[in-house]
């Protein structure tokens, strides 16, 4: 192979690289940029804030309420759309912590998800506790994010579910949407 059909073909490997990093650049920035825009989830007892572009269920109520991502094409044929579910329940007992509910449903979820693996649990605040897992639930790998905030007898649990391959991607979407929760 000849130095100019050399130098020819790093250019274009190098343009193609180029171009990839880029859009994915252009799209990071296009996101960010879209979720500057929000909508509020205001309910009775809590207040969300969500990007625009998200779909709040039609049979959202004040104990449960589902938010919908819009498609992405991070991948060829989008079949999993990433998700919120905020539920709000009653405690067994007044003296039933965020980190008692915690401990329940890590005891719990490895019976109703497939390959469950416990990733990360942490206490945040006295009333506030995560936990963060893997599984595999309708078919898909996905991976959790789960936080329980205890007030008036209540445990307030907001769930992110997310496919696993998309996680890093959609990870900073649900730290914002986590941040902007307020009990009333």
């Amino acid at each position: 192979m000849n130095f100019t059909l050399k130098a020819f073909l790093i250019i274009i490997l190098i343009s193609i690289t180029c171009k990839s990093n880029c859009i994915a650049q252009k799209k990071d920035s296009l996101v960010i940029k879209k979720e500057i825009k929000l909508n509020y989830l205001d309910k009775k007892e809590y207040k969300i804030a969500i990007p625009e572009n998200w779909i709040i269920d039609k049979d959202c109520k004040d104990d449960l309420c589902s938010l919908f991502s819009p498609s992405d094409t991070l991948s060829y044929y989008d079949v999993f759309i990433e998700n919120l579910n905020i539920t709000v329940a009653k405690l067994p007992t007044p003296t039933y912590t965020a980190e008692n509910y915690s401990s329940y449903s890590r005891s719990y979820l490895p019976t109703v998800v497939t390959k469950y693996k416990l990733l990360n649990k942490k206490k945040l605040k006295p009333n506030v506790s995560m936990i963060e897992f893997t599984g595999i639930k309708n078919n898909f790998d996905q991976t959790w994010q789960q936080y329980y905030f205890v007030r008036r007898q209540k445990v307030y649990i907001l769930t992110f579910s997310i496919e696993t391959k998309k996680y890093a991607y959609y990870t900073n979407h649900y730290k914002n949407i986590f941040n902007s929760f307020v009990l009333k």
